[in-house]
């Protein structure tokens, strides 16, 4: 198993540097956002590119100043997380085959560093409260600046914008996971990014986020260490109630509503356009099926988005199936480290788990996982690092019940 890396006061310069790039590099995404002009080539190089450059380049020059790089891949093998940065280390070699060889190989390059630079400044937290607490702080952080960005695009005052959070689901699962088992001192903690995360996407129109919380709920719910078992019967008895009643046709639209922000059944059945995204995707995927295209660029080069609205689809497509196989196999063992960390009663594990689940729904129409950095896979990238070393080993000292 994983083990946390010994921390120390002379490393707390360390741990603030390598939280402030990555940190830096999603300000520059979401507050210094900007769309390209019609006719602009996606791979321009232009003034808010370059710092996106430079800031990359800083993550390198940190990773190769310190000592603790090498011990973090260490403890990284054989672990899920070990798995999907080797699936990033296949991006970076699918640049070889690319159209655009430089833009893979920095895409790939962007992802390994932002991935590394997360993964060793948890590892110099000194416990797991100390984790915890910084991961739900960053995480928090960047759902705020999901919302600066779009308020940046909207053009419009803060009060006429709903939040559009990919993140906080994520968060808000690990936080609801956690509650009820957690002690006073750490519940103030998790009640905050909870509430501050819920609210996120409850005024968000994203139907994903929705179903992705709802799913990660549920997750949490199932588990044994929670309360929130006694809720979910609660819920599902109201549900035969309205039915029986003969409500259920009422209840239905409001459902609808709420799960389905603004969108019609029409919409949805088209799934808002992503089918003929798929189709497209599939086209290209059988011209390449072992060895894809190159990591985030096809669908760029063909003019249908930033992604393919599917993390498995958006995986096939860049490295076709040696990709799918690497992926998958990080996947299944994500699930059984989650699973393990369960059945151990390791602090942490029913939310990590809730939160991989709500992360899993939300890869289906946004690929964060396994695709370009964002802040969403700023936030998914945090809760791994920290589920690999202070959750996932449970009979670490660092992950000690009076510590919580």
């Amino acid at each position: 198993m994983a083990r946390p890396l010994a921390t120390s006061r002379k490393t707390s310069a360390w741990q603030a540097l390598l939280w402030l790039v990555p940190i830096a590099l999603v300000v520059r995404m979401t507050v210094f956002i900007r769309r390209r002009s019609a006719g602009e080539a996606f791979d321009t190089v232009d003034s808010f590119a370059l710092v996106q450059i430079v800031i990359v380049g800083l993550s390198l020059l940190a990773l190769l100043a310190v000592v603790r790089t090498r011990s973090s891949l260490k403890v990284l093998a054989g672990t899920a997380a070990g798995a999907l940065l080797s699936y990033y280390a296949l991006c970076a070699v699918s640049a070889l085959w690319s159209p655009k060889l430089v833009y893979s190989a920095y895409r790939a390059v962007e992802v390994i560093t932002q991935f590394l630079l997360i993964y060793v400044a948890v590892s110099y937290c000194r416990n797991f409260p100390a984790a915890e607490r910084t991961v739900l702080l960053c995480s928090a952080l960047v759902v705020l600046l999901e919302h600066v960005a779009r308020i940046r695009l909207s053009g419009v005052a803060v009060s006429e914008v709903p939040a559009y959070s990919i993140a906080a689901p994520m968060i808000f699962c690990y936080c609801v996971g956690e509650f009820f088992q957690a002690a006073r001192g750490r519940r103030r903690m998790l009640l905050l990014c909870g509430v501050l995360s819920f609210v996120a996407v409850a005024m968000g129109i994203c139907a994903t986020s929705i179903i992705a919380t709802i799913c990660g709920f549920v997750t949490a719910a199932m588990c044994h260490r929670t309360r929130l078992r006694p809720l979910l019967g609660l819920l599902l008895l109201a549900i035969v109630v309205i039915y029986l009643s003969g409500a259920f046709d009422t209840f239905e639209d409001m459902a609808f509503g709420i799960v389905f922000p603004g969108k019609s059944q029409g919409t949805v059945a088209g799934l808002h356009g992503r089918l003929n995204i798929w189709s497209i995707c599939l086209d290209e995927i059988m011209e390449s099926p072992v060895f894809g295209h190159g990591f985030v660029v096809t669908t760029r080069v063909l003019g249908v988005g930033n992604g393919a609205h599917n993390a498995l689809v958006q995986v096939a497509l860049d490295t076709g199936l040696i990709g799918i196989g690497l992926f998958l196999y990080g996947v299944l063992r994500l699930i059984r480290e989650a699973v393990l960390a369960l059945r151990m009663a390791a602090p942490g594990s029913v939310g990590c788990l809730a939160a991989f689940a709500a992360a899993s729904v939300q890869s289906m129409a946004t690929p964060f996982v396994a695709g370009s950095w964002g802040a969403p896979t700023f936030v998914f990238t945090a809760i791994l690092a920290f589920f690999t070393l202070y959750v996932f080993p449970g009979r670490s000292p660092l992950a000690r019940a009076s510590d919580m």
